[in-house]
């Protein structure tokens, strides 16, 4: 990926924060699917600074599950509630592999790539999504800005990069699964 700011990506989250609204008739129109190929997409900008605003946690669904709506998130279980139902996903474990950092020292800005997989608890789903089961495999993106040590002239702190609470940053969360609508 190429080198973003929190100027670059504020736009696309205000972009993609509108999509969900445009969205909800479409999935309400399409019925219920038995299951295939879906991607998820999800944009929070909880920490942009200037820049946020209060739809966090935004998610659009295309493929086999044409629906929107939000993302409840905890340390362990993420709830997605969508227009047709919602559904659970397992995230304690994801992050615990191996994370892609670049830090670019010229304007302190980083953007961090974690991937790994996310199952579908089968069980506690609503709705639609009552027996939904699979997993997802997940890229998320982080991207922010860096404070500088010393002042304005100073060093980018770089231990600050991927420390959401010392930082201004944005993620940007891209997955796919194939899913079966029959647990």
């Amino acid at each position: 990926m190429t080198k973003r700011n929190a100027a670059i990506l504020a736009p696309l989250a205000i972009a993609v924060a509108a999509l969900p609204g445009v969205w909800v008739a479409s999935a309400s129109a399409t019925g219920t699917s038995d299951g295939g190929l879906v991607h998820f997409y999800q944009v929070d900008d909880t920490n942009l600074g200037q820049y946020s605003n209060d739809n966090i946690g935004l998610v659009t669904m295309t493929g086999a599950i044409d629906d929107s709506g939000f993302d409840s998130e905890t340390t362990t279980d993420n709830t997605i509630t969508l227009s047709e139902g919602s559904f659970v996903v397992d995230v304690s474990k994801f992050g615990t592999g191996k994370t892609l950092l670049h830090v670019n020292d010229t304007n302190c800005t980083f953007e961090s790539v974690t991937t790994g997989s996310v199952p579908i608890v089968v069980g506690p789903g609503t709705g639609a999504y009552k027996l939904l089961s699979g997993t997802f495999d997940v890229k998320a993106t982080t991207v922010g800005l860096l404070p500088r040590i010393g002042g304005a002239n100073g060093p980018c702190d770089t231990s600050q990069a991927g420390q959401m609470a010392s930082t201004t940053w944005g993620d940007i969360i891209e997955a796919t699964a194939n899913v079966s609508f029959s647990g």
